[in-house]
C-alpha cells in the first residue's frame, strides 16, 4: 500500500500519487486522508494520480467513492484523475463525473495533464508541468 499525499500550497491543491495499486481497501484509507489535508488548508483543487497503478476499483466501487466525495471534501471542490487510458472506459468516466456533480463536487478524470492543468485553472501557474512529475514532489 504505498501512496504519498502531498499539499501545494502554491496551487491551493492537495495531490495524491498511487505509484502501485488504487484498490477500495487503499481508497477507504487515502480519501478521508486527503479530504482532512484539504480541509485544513482550505484546498479546493485535488489532483489523484493513479497512471503507473494496478486499478483494481469495481464499476460498483467508483460510484460509492463517486457518490461518498460531497460528503467528505469541502464544497465546490474539484477533484482531477489523472489515469491511463487503460483503466477506465469513455462511458464509465462520464457517469462518475456526472455522479459526483450530482452530489455537489466537479470531478474530471482523464488521460491528459493538460486538460487537468487547464480542468484546475492551473495554466498560469503551473506552465511546465511539474505537478505531473511521477516522483511526487515533498
Amino acid at each position: 500500500m504505498s501512496y504519498t499525499i502531498t499539499h501545494h500550497p502554491e496551487f491551493n491543491l492537495v495531490k495524491i500519487a498511487h505509484p502501485d495499486e488504487v484498490s477500495p481497501a487503499i481508497q477507504a484509507k487515502t480519501v478521508p486522508e486527503v479530504a482532512q489535508l484539504a480541509k485544513e488548508h482550505q484546498c479546493l483543487n485535488i489532483l489523484s494520480d493513479v497512471r503507473t497503478a494496478k486499478y483494481s476499483l469495481s464499476e460498483t466501487d467508483e460510484f460509492a467513492i463517486a457518490q461518498h466525495l460531497a460528503e467528505i471534501f469541502l464544497p465546490e471542490s474539484r477533484i482531477a484523475v489523472l489515469l491511463n487510458e487503460d483503466q477506465i472506459a469513455l462511458e464509465r468516466i462520464r457517469l462518475l463525473e456526472q455522479t459526483a456533480e450530482l452530489n455537489g463536487i466537479h470531478l474530471k478524470l482523464t488521460s491528459e495533464a493538460e486538460e487537468v492543468i487547464s480542468w484546475l485553472q492551473l495554466e498560469n501557474i503551473c506552465p511546465n508541468h511539474s505537478l505531473f512529475e511521477l516522483e511526487p514532489s515533498v
